[in-house]
């Protein structure tokens, strides 16, 4: 038996005490999802979309208790972790529009009857949600797969079991047993669930998580794999003549929920000499006038800690990796005062001309590359591995035109933050920022398989149709 537990990175208080599921557990989860599979598959489709109808109502009967919850356990202000808890709500319509527009059945008529095109559900899907937005990536995953009738064993990030909790209740308060369930723990019980004979793997997080479950199921084609990873996402800025606009993109870009989003900014390129630098002087004028603090603060912080002590010393060590290698630091990074580890300040670093990592670094820490034209800016943006999201601030439609055509990531902004993202659109990346399945509006695709028939209601004789036959 092994208990763990999570703890709020803001106060250091425990939020929630338990046992991890041991492989047996685990395997009973799957064996549960895999008894009631038959029974949710069949159901007309209107009784799943009533189910998961009902799960909403849940939702918005419960939206303080799941805003806070998230708080506690993230750090995230309550006015973020509501935003949250509204999407979660939110994901419900959207689903059910995006099934029947990606995945949904039509007919045709042919000459001998029909042409038809369905969608099945591949079976038992394996949830492993992030600890950045525990409600709302999972629910992404989950809601379409319900719909489209798979049923679910969901492992919550051991970071943010208490949130896991909610909305496994949510979910027994709305839907038949078995339909979805729960195991919570760490990385022991996420391999057992893999190893549990699953039919699909949703997963939202690191690069490195994600490639490690590319090369397991390289040989199993019968699990399909739907990964939302991350990224080190470029901001290029050029001929934009107002720094502050400038910097108010780039600060909500890099540093919005402590730097812990996939899609925050990570580069930001601009141009050599002065224009560039007055852009850099704004970006970190605004960076010194971000609040943190913790999540139930009056008045409410931008943002709060880190989601450990210890990612904050391991995202601190890395940033000092690339100040030894010759980072210039424009803002350095460090504690927070009076407040627990977790807790870091932002930090702007010159790396121009340095060999640094191609790495994503999941903290409020900027980059800046100094480049001389606009088409070193878009090649100095795509020289990465990864191709989730990337961004453009300027004043001229044509950087727009040739941007948009030459950038190579999965969610392009335009004088908009690269955090920015709907949900009644496609979200996903390129390289190490997935494997070509995007979630969002298009986590019905993944969620179910195409079928495609030619139907004739009764046995005719089609002889006539065979060339060649002798007399």
């Amino acid at each position: 038996m092994t208990i763990f537990n999570s703890t709020d990175p803001a106060t250091e208080a425990v939020n929630w005490e338990g046992e991890a599921a041991s492989p047996v557990q685990v395997q009973a989860a799957v064996d549960a999802a895999r008894a009631a599979f038959p029974d949710w598959a069949d159901r007309p489709r209107q009784d799943r979309i009533d189910a998961v109808k009902r799960y909403q109502t849940v939702l918005k009967d419960r939206a303080p208790q799941i805003a806070e919850a998230i708080a506690r356990e993230t750090g995230k202000p309550l006015w973020e972790t509501k935003t949250e808890a509204a999407a979660m709500i939110g994901k419900v319509d959207i689903s059910i529009r995006a099934y029947d527009e990606r995945t949904g059945e039509r007919t045709s008529d042919t000459a001998f009857g029909r042409a038809t095109l369905r969608h099945r559900p591949h079976g038992v899907a394996a949830v492993l949600g992030p600890f950045n937005f525990p409600g709302h990536l999972p629910n992404g995953h989950i809601v379409p797969a319900l719909l489209a009738g798979d049923t679910v064993v969901f492992k919550p990030s051991e970071e943010t079991p208490l949130v896991g909790q909610v909305m496994a209740e949510a979910f027994a308060a709305a839907l038949p047993t078995g339909v979805v369930n729960v195991v919570q723990g760490g990385r022991e019980t996420g391999a057992a669930l893999l190893d549990a004979g699953i039919d699909a793997l949703m997963f939202t997080g690191s690069g490195a998580a994600g490639a490690h479950f590319r090369r397991k199921f390289a040989d199993d084609p019968h699990v399909i794999l739907a990964l939302e990873l991350g990224g080190n996402n470029p901001l290029v800025v050029w001929d934009a003549a107002d720094a502050q606009a400038v910097a108010g993109v780039a600060v909500q870009s890099a540093f919005i929920t402590t730097g812990q989003r996939c899609s925050c900014a990570r580069r930001l390129i601009v141009p050599e000499g002065a224009q560039g630098d007055a852009i850099i002087e704004a970006v970190a004028a605004l960076s010194d006038r971000l609040v943190f603090g913790p999540w139930d603060s009056d008045p409410e912080p931008y943002a709060g800690p880190l989601i450990s002590a210890r990612a904050a010393e391991a995202a601190l060590k890395a940033l000092q990796d690339r100040i030894d290698a010759g980072a210039k630091v424009i803002r350095a990074s460090g504690p927070v005062a009076n407040l627990p580890g977790a807790f870091v300040k932002p930090a702007i670093i010159d790396v121009t001309g340095i060999d640094v990592p191609d790495e994503e670094m999941f903290a409020p820490f900027l980059s800046v590359i100094r480049v001389p034209t606009f088409d070193a800016a878009i090649q100095a943006a795509n020289a990465t591995r990864y191709g989730l999201s990337a961004g453009l601030v300027s004043d001229d439609p044509a950087n727009w035109d040739h941007f948009i055509r030459r950038i190579r990531a999965g969610v392009v902004n335009f004088n908009r933050p690269t955090t920015g993202a709907a949900g009644d659109m496609p979200f996903g990346g390129l390289g190490a920022s997935g494997n070509h399945r995007p979630s969002a509006y298009y986590a019905a695709d993944y969620c179910a398989y195409p079928v495609a028939s030619f139907e004739a209601d009764a046995v005719a004789n089609i002889e006539g149709e065979i060339k060649g036959l002798r007399s």
